[in-house]
């Protein structure tokens, strides 16, 4: 019996040291997310563009949950849905109807949306179902400024739940500066570390684009509404033109 009240005792214990730190991190993810923008103006932002590091553009429709996954390497154009496999495949200059190429290069582009996007917008998904976080402490990031890290895992969500990140939040400026990467949870030495700099207004929300020694994101835009030919065409004009 005596084991017994113990052990609740301290389960008990572990909880309550929990909830703090959970408290805490859900505090400091609300105020970055205020800082970028609020979570309204990005519910209110209906597309984002991105150019991602030289390998692919994507156009992401918040909206009708739809992507626009272009390669830039090779001739391939990938456009579906999110939640469903329809959509249209190009390649090699001419489209694709077959059904079996159709789901298979429409899950590829929803893994790629999933990685893509994070590199992008990842500050404002810190409140998605799934993702736990815990306040990990005070620490300098590796642009030397002084930084609140919020420790990000995965509850049985996305393509790679064991991935495990350390976000670094600017305490001035509630930004996120940098991030590092884990493969899985256990992993004491990072795979990747990038700082997150040169933020800039697109829109109604505040995007950072250069990811140090990895390099950029580029053509970042933000629209209201697109013409709707960008989810149906093989080719469409340059982001740029599509401000117009």
């Amino acid at each position: 019996m005596k084991k017994l009240c113990l052990l609740i005792f301290v389960i008990a214990m572990q909880q309550g040291n929990a909830q703090p730190a959970f408290s805490k991190a859900q505090s400091l993810v609300n105020e970055c997310i205020d800082a970028m923008g609020g979570a309204d103006g990005f519910h209110e932002t209906k597309y984002i563009a991105w150019n991602f590091f030289g390998y692919r553009r994507i156009i992401w429709d918040k909206e009708n949950n739809r992507i626009r996954v272009e390669y830039l390497k090779k001739q391939l154009t990938i456009i579906t849905y999110l939640h469903k496999d329809e959509g249209y495949l190009y390649m090699n200059g001419q489209e694709v109807t077959e059904p079996d190429s159709l789901k298979k290069y429409f899950d590829k582009a929803r893994r790629v949306w999933m990685n893509d996007s994070y590199w992008l917008v990842m500050p404002f998904k810190l409140r998605d179902n799934g993702v736990v976080l815990q306040y990990a402490g005070e620490e300098k990031s590796m642009l030397g400024t002084d930084c609140e890290v919020i420790q990000l895992t995965f509850d049985n969500v996305g393509a790679t739940p064991e991935n495990k990140y350390l976000v670094y939040i600017n305490k001035q400026t509630k930004l996120v500066d940098a991030w590092k990467y884990f493969e899985t949870f256990e992993d004491a030495t990072p795979n990747i570390s990038n700082t997150w700099t040169e933020y800039a207004q697109y829109g109604k929300i505040m995007l950072s684009g250069n990811r140090g020694s990895e390099g950029k994101l580029t053509e970042i835009h933000t629209w209201q509404s697109v013409p709707e030919y960008v989810f149906i065409d093989r080719e469409i004009p340059p982001f740029d033109m599509l401000d117009k």
